[in-house]
C-alpha cells in the first residue's frame, strides 16, 4: 500500500531541484539579451553592427524574451514554492520559443526586422543566427522544460524534505508555546506578588490608622481629665486645695469634732445616718470606732447664779 505524502510534499521543493535549469536559464538569458547590443564590439550581430543602439526589432525579438528566461531560471534558483516554480517553467518554455518563432512572426506581426548577419562569411553568418535566435531559443526549452518535469513529481526526496519542515515547524510551535506559557506564569506570577504587596501595605496603612487613633483618644482621654480637674478647681468650697500642712478639709473637721466632742458625721451633715434615741451623736474622735453610738455625758452642776 502506497504511503500517503506529508501535507507540505505537494507544496515546497527543495531548492536543489531546479537549481541547475535555474542557472542554465538565466546564463542563457542574458546572452540572448545582451548580445545585440555588445556583439559589434567582437564583430558578432546582427545588423544594423552598431553597439548599444536600440530599435523595436531588438527589444521585442530578443531583449524580452531574453529578459523572460533570465526571470525563469531566478524563480527556479530562488524559489521553493512548487506552484512558483512551475509556473517559472512555462516562463522558460514561452521566452525560448519565441527566441525560435520570433524571426517568422516579426514581418506578419509587423515587429519590425532584426536585420541579417553582418558576418560576410557564411559559416559566421549561420552561427550568428543559431546563437542569437535558433539554438538559443531551443536550449532554453529544454532547460525549461527539464525543471518542468523534475518539479511536477513528488518525489521521495520530496517526502523527506516536507517530513523535515514539518518537524521542524512543529517543535519551533511547541518552543513558541512553551515560551508563551513560561511568559504569562512571569507574568501570573508578578500579578499575584503586587497583590500581596497592595494587602501588606494596606495592613501597615490600617495598622498606623489605629495607631494614630488610638493616639487621639488618648489625648482627648488626658484633655477630658484635665477640664475635669479644673472644673474641680473652679467649684472652690468643695474641692478645696490642701493646707500647708498637707491636711485636708476632712482631717481638719475631725480635729474640731474630737475636740467639742461631736462626731464628724455632725459636722458634715450626718449622711446615711440616723440621731440615736436621745438625739445626740457619739463623738468619734481618737480611741474610739467611729459611728459607735455611746451614752451622753451626765450635765454639769450648775451653780445657783448660772440658774
Amino acid at each position: 500500500m502506497a504511503k500517503d505524502h506529508a501535507p507540505g510534499a505537494k507544496r515546497k521543493v527543495a531548492r536543489s531541484r531546479g537549481a541547475l535549469s535555474g542557472v542554465a536559464l538565466m546564463v542563457l538569458g542574458a546572452w540572448g539579451a545582451l548580445i545585440p547590443f555588445i556583439g559589434p564590439y567582437f564583430n558578432f550581430s546582427y545588423t544594423p553592427d552598431k553597439a548599444w543602439q536600440w530599435d523595436a526589432a531588438r527589444g521585442w525579438l530578443e531583449v524580452l524574451p531574453g529578459a523572460a528566461a533570465f526571470l525563469a531560471g531566478f524563480l527556479l534558483l530562488t524559489s521553493s514554492s512548487r506552484t512558483v516554480t512551475l509556473v517559472a517553467s512555462w516562463i522558460g518554455v514561452a521566452a525560448g520559443a519565441w527566441f525560435v518563432v520570433g524571426l517568422e512572426l516579426a514581418n506578419e506581426w509587423h515587429i519590425g526586422s532584426p536585420g541579417s548577419p553582418a558576418n560576410s562569411g557564411s559559416g559566421i553568418r549561420i552561427l550568428e543566427t543559431l546563437a542569437m535566435f535558433t539554438l538559443l531559443g531551443v536550449a532554453i526549452v529544454y532547460f525549461a522544460a527539464t525543471a518542468f518535469g523534475r518539479l511536477s513529481v513528488v518525489s521521495l526526496r520530496d517526502q523527506h524534505a516536507a517530513e523535515r519542515r514539518e518537524e521542524k515547524l512543529a517543535r519551533e510551535n511547541a518552543e513558541a508555546d512553551a515560551e508563551a506559557a513560561r511568559a504569562r506564569q512571569s507574568r501570573r506570577d508578578d500579578d499575584d506578588r503586587d497583590l500581596r504587596d497592595n494587602r501588606d501595605d494596606r495592613g501597615d496603612v490600617r495598622d498606623d490608622r489605629n495607631d494614630l487613633r488610638n493616639d487621639r483618644d488618648l489625648r482627648d482621654d488626658r484633655g477630658s481629665d484635665r477640664d475635669r480637674y479644673d472644673d474641680r478647681q473652679d467649684q472652690g468650697g468643695r474641692h478645696e486645695q490642701p493646707a500647708a500642712d498637707g491636711r485636708g478639709v476632712d482631717d481638719r473637721q475631725y480635729d474640731r469634732s474630737a475636740t467639742d466632742g461631736r462626731s464628724v458625721q455632725q459636722d458634715v451633715g450626718r449622711q446615711g445616718q440616723q440621731p440615736p434615741a436621745d438625739g445626740q451623736f457619739a463623738p468619734t474622735g481618737p480611741g474610739t470606732a467611729r459611728g459607735t453610738a455611746t451614752a451622753p455625758p451626765e450635765p454639769a452642776k450648775r451653780h445657783f447664779w448660772q440658774r
